[in-house]
Parts: structure tokens; sequence; C-alpha cells
């Protein structure tokens, strides 16, 4: 509800406040943003905006729940214009819609099992197809992992399998992935250079001289 949502603005930025202050919440970053999600037929976004804006003033990133219902183009519309750090699921965009995300470049966190259980989107249709095709920032995500039965590195074996995806594919996107991260520069350097010492033991040459990926 509105009232839940304005209460834990609220808490959120009391609780940045304090950890910028080097009070409650310690460890330079323990909180970096705020998320809306919840049900897309409840409320419309003009009633969260302030909130939201509320969030973003105090220094609060923001991702937004973002196309999931067909229609309601206007709102989509309104909440591109707010700018969002991040979006979640962007299931239903049109085409108009999309163009817009792409031109803005704003990360977008894709659960292709959800989308798949939830709003019945074969996976070969799923937005992260369109994102691929056009070097648009995909942060592959797991939504409801114990009821959908699965997790992290198995949307990833999805996502290589349905799209095809190459080793070098897989390699970029995860450097690409830290810069959608709610940190600062020094932050995503030093979280960059731990992923490429990583993908060197997560990427392995096979005899036939293909990448093998081990999830393991």
């Amino acid at each position: 509800s509105l009232e839940d949502a304005r209460e834990t603005i609220s808490i959120a930025i009391d609780a940045y406040e304090s950890q910028s202050k080097g009070g409650g919440l310690r460890g330079g970053g323990v909180l970096v943003g705020v998320e809306m999600g919840g049900n897309p037929l409840r409320g419309n976004w003009d009633e969260f905006r302030p909130l939201f804006q509320q969030a973003r003033d105090a220094g609060l990133r923001v991702s937004l729940h973002f196309a999931e219902n067909k229609g309601y183009e206007d709102e989509h519309e309104k909440i591109l214009e707010f700018g969002p750090d991040r979006l979640g699921h962007a299931v239903f965009m049109s085409q108009n819609i999309t163009e817009k995300v792409l031109q803005k470049r704003t990360p977008v966190e894709v659960c292709i099992t959800c989308h798949e259980a939830y709003y019945k989107v074969d996976r070969k249709k799923n937005v992260f197809g369109v994102l691929k095709s056009r070097n648009h920032p995909a942060v592959l995500c797991c939504d409801n992992a114990c009821l959908l039965h699965t997790i992290l590195s198995k949307e990833w074996e999805v996502a290589i399998e349905t799209f095809k995806l190459t080793a070098e594919d897989v390699q970029q996107m995860i450097l690409d992935n830290v810069d959608a991260i709610f940190a600062d520069n020094v932050t995503k350097q030093k979280l960059r250079v731990q992923c490429e010492n990583r993908i060197k033991s997560l990427f392995t040459k096979s005899d036939t001289s293909r990448y093998k990926i081990s999830f393991t």
C-alpha cells in the first residue's frame, strides 16, 4: 500500500543517513538503494513517485519493477521520465517503450524462469533476446528461487542454452553487470578486477578448443 511504501522509504532514508554518519549501519554501503515491486494492478506510479524522489534526493539508488502488464504505456513513459537506475522484469514493453529503454541504456534485471512461469512468456521470446541483440545491459537474476525451483547459475544456463551465448558473451556480460551495481566507481573497479580473476577459473579450454563453463 501507499502507506507501507511511505513507511519503508522513511526507514530506508533514516538508515542510509545513519550509515553515512557511521551510525547503526556500518560498512560503508550496507544499504545502497530501494526498489518498488508488488502487485502491478494496484496503485499507480504518480502516487509513488514523490516517495522515490525523496529516496533519490537522500542519495539512494532506485530500481523499479516495470512493464509487468500489457498496455499502461502512459505509466511506462512516466517511469522512464523519472529515470530509475535499474528496471525490473520489463516483460511487456511496447516497441516505443523498448526503444526508449534502449536509448537510455537503463540496465534491466531479467528473470527468464519467472517470466515463463508467471507471465507465460516463451523463453525464446523473452526480453533478454532483444536486449542482448542490441548490446543493452541485461542483468540475469533469480526471482522466487524456492517457488520456481531455480538458482542464479541455472538462470545463466537457461540463457546460454536458449540464446546460444558464447563464452565471450558470458564473460562480457559478467563484466558489464558490474557497471549496473549501486556503488561508486572505485568499488566497481575493485569488483571488476575480482570478476576478471574469477572468470579465469570459470572458463577453461577443452580439447576441442571450445570453452567449457563451470558453475560449480
